[in-house]
């Protein structure tokens, strides 16, 4: 570091305040609500999961739990264009109709059909090859072979309801050649009897949720104590030695966002769950992606120097995503907005005001590059692309700082604490959020989610400084 002349006096710049001007924006209508919702949605999965890496297959078969929310005698699915659907059948085993409407959409003729509030279970037995081709969202979010394995729930590897709002129930038994280890969500069961050849590895998900989540591959698991976090670490041999300092990293901003958002919850037992696995996958898709219980980091994330912001990122979304799911693609600025603005709390945290404005002037560039895509809130952009990262992630982050500064941080802290309490294991709704906003405040700001939810445009960003000039 150069040190300053003592001749000179020296000049400290501390960052006082981030304040927002409002450009123009243009004006659109909230979005009305969904009417396209599903009339009958799962409860609950057990699925039977082999991967085949030296093939890129995956052979699977699924139990559906069903459940009418009004009369219906059709159940809609939704499935990746890899997978092709060779049987459904009731409990009974009878074979039901089913139908590809699209490359990812399916139908299954129920019968008898359901009344409202009826349930029934189908059996869907489905097959495909996730080899490498990009054919969702201009990126790969499922991929089978020997260097690793990964199904991410964005992939829609199984039958999915109502995406994304309906949470679920899930078992995952999964079979793996010798020698590879599974990873998903959930409790892990102690392992049944296997081929000669294979491995099995069984995971239970027992409350509502968003699972569905699944990697393999030969990992060398390192399990860490650090600030109370109990972290399992599945990396390839050449990246074991890092566990030890993501473990620290982790440790710490699990610790700040337990103490800011509340305590994450243990799925089943209701008590404050202090566990994470963190898994190395293979290069080619995303760089990185959360899932209850689950960070994935890329191949190409990981660095003798710790990527502390995408770590806090991804860590957030253990909040907000998986304990706390958008009700609709319309909401899901409370889930990656608020992950990424999370990411600027834990940075202001331990690097202070001067970092925290160097990352929010990232969100201002990041917000301009697709600023007239589509409101935050409209529903329209899809996941994974530059438009969604844009709109949904980058200005619904600087949204959220700007609720911050007219609610001050005790009540913005307070009402992010509520609202992972009030919906823990469910989803929730703009509305959701609005409300527990307007009460803690005492104020009615829904001018102010109409406003910055519903328009294109994004704040400008000004910053005050003040100079402190100290003696030699």
């Amino acid at each position: 570091m150069r040190r300053l002349s003592r001749a000179v006096p020296a000049i400290i710049a501390t960052l006082l305040a981030v304040s927002w001007s409002l450009q123009a924006q243009t004006q659109a209508p909230p979005p009305k609500p969904d009417s396209t919702k599903a009339a009958v949605v799962a409860e609950s999965y057990a699925i039977e999961a082999e991967l085949a890496p030296e093939r890129h297959e995956l052979t699977s078969r699924a139990r559906v739990d069903l459940v009418a929310k009004e009369a219906s005698s059709t159940v809609v699915f939704q499935l990746h264009p890899n997978m092709k659907v060779k049987r459904v059948t009731d409990a009974a085993g009878k074979p039901l109709v089913d139908e590809r409407l699209a490359d990812d959409t399916f139908t299954v003729q129920l019968s008898p059909a359901l009344a409202a509030g009826q349930r029934t279970t189908i059996y869907v037995e489905y097959s495909g090859v996730f080899s490498g081709e990009r054919t969702d969202h201009a990126t790969r979010l499922a991929y089978i072979g020997s260097e690793g394995s990964y199904l991410l729930y964005a992939a829609r590897w199984f039958p999915v309801t109502d995406w994304p709002a309906a949470p679920f129930k899930a078992e995952f038994r999964i079979s793996v050649p010798a020698g590879m280890t599974a990873v998903a969500p959930g409790d892990a069961i102690p392992n049944p009897g296997a081929a000669v050849g294979k491995s099995i590895y069984v995971y239970r998900y027992p409350v509502p949720g968003q699972p569905g989540t699944l990697v393999a591959g030969v990992y060398q698991p390192t399990s860490i104590q650090a600030e109370g976090l109990a972290a399992t670490f599945y990396l390839k041999p050449e990246h074991t030695s890092l566990a030890a300092p993501y473990a620290e990293a982790a440790g710490k901003i699990f610790s700040f966002f337990s103490d800011r958002f509340g305590p994450l919850p243990c799925p089943g037992s209701g008590g404050a769950c202090r566990r994470l696995s963190i898994v190395e996958i293979p290069d080619g898709s995303l760089p990185s992606f959360s899932a209850p219980g689950m960070v994935l980091l890329a191949e190409r994330s990981w660095d003798p120097k710790v990527n502390y912001k995408l770590l806090a990122r991804e860590m957030a979304a253990q909040w907000w995503g998986a304990l706390v799911s958008p009700a609709t693609p319309a909401d899901d600025w409370l889930g990656d907005g608020l992950a990424r603005y999370s990411e600027a709390l834990y940075v202001q945290h331990i690097a202070g005001d001067l970092a925290l404005a160097q990352i929010l002037g990232d969100f201002v560039i990041g917000s301009l590059l697709h600023e007239d895509a589509a409101p935050v809130a409209s529903g329209r952009l899809k996941e994974f692309t530059p438009e969604y990262r844009s709109v949904v992630v980058n200005k619904g982050a600087m949204i959220f700082h700007m609720l911050r500064g007219v609610l001050g941080d005790q009540v913005f802290f307070d009402a992010l604490r509520a609202f992972s309490n009030n919906f823990a294991n469910r989803p929730a709704s703009t509305k959701d959020f609005q409300e527990i906003v307007n009460r803690l405040s005492g104020q009615d700001l829904n001018y102010f989610f109409a406003e910055w939810l519903y328009s294109t445009g994004i704040p400008s960003l000004s910053t005050d400084y003040v100079i402190y000039r100290t003696q030699k």
